[in-house]
């Protein structure tokens, strides 16, 4: 899904630019909006200015940290050259000073991750596609599992580290990590 996803998803309405190096949130938010928008990605700051000027996004959501990069120092680019561009950031640590850096360096609105596509639009004061805001929400187990996953990421896959940071035993992890989230 890296590329800047030159195979665009979706076809109709506006374009929508989804900026994370996280590839399973970004897959996730391109497959979700894909029904209403025009999506177009990037999983990193170049890419993501390289997009931004080829396909001039109405809308777009762009992680704080990007790698070693910062999304911040992206949003401030993208709206000087796009002053109407409405930019929502997205965060894992999402705090009051994050928020305030953020909207002086341009976004419409900062969100802690996971964010559902319908609180982002929502906050980007967006116009909700028919349907969007009847999406059932996460159910517990989904939330559990993604909270876990992203754990052990964060923890480079070690194990160990992450049932430590959890608070749970390996062989719960184990377990836990085997049962995928249920889908409804």
């Amino acid at each position: 899904m890296s590329e800047a996803l030159d195979k665009y998803v979706g076809g109709s309405g506006s374009t929508i630019l989804i900026v994370d190096d996280d590839d399973r949130l970004l897959r996730a938010y391109a497959l979700q909006l894909s029904r209403w928008f025009r999506v177009v990605t990037a999983s990193n700051v170049a890419e993501a200015r390289a997009v931004a000027s080829r396909e001039q996004p109405l809308l777009a959501i762009v992680d704080v940290l990007l790698g070693g990069e910062s999304g911040i120092d992206l949003v401030r680019e993208l709206k000087a050259n796009r002053p109407e561009l409405r930019v929502a950031m997205i965060s894992a640590t999402a705090t009051l000073d994050l928020a305030v850096l953020a909207a002086r360096s341009g976004a419409d609105a900062v969100l802690s991750k996971p964010a559902t596509v319908t609180q982002i639009l929502r906050r980007l004061d967006a116009e909700l596609p028919p349907g969007l805001d009847r999406l059932k929400p996460a159910t517990l187990d989904q939330v559990g599992y993604e909270h876990i996953t992203r754990v052990v990421a964060d923890c480079d896959g070690n194990l160990k580290r992450a049932a430590r940071e959890l608070g749970i035993s390996r062989s719960t992890l184990h377990r836990k990590l085997k049962r995928p989230a249920a889908e409804d």
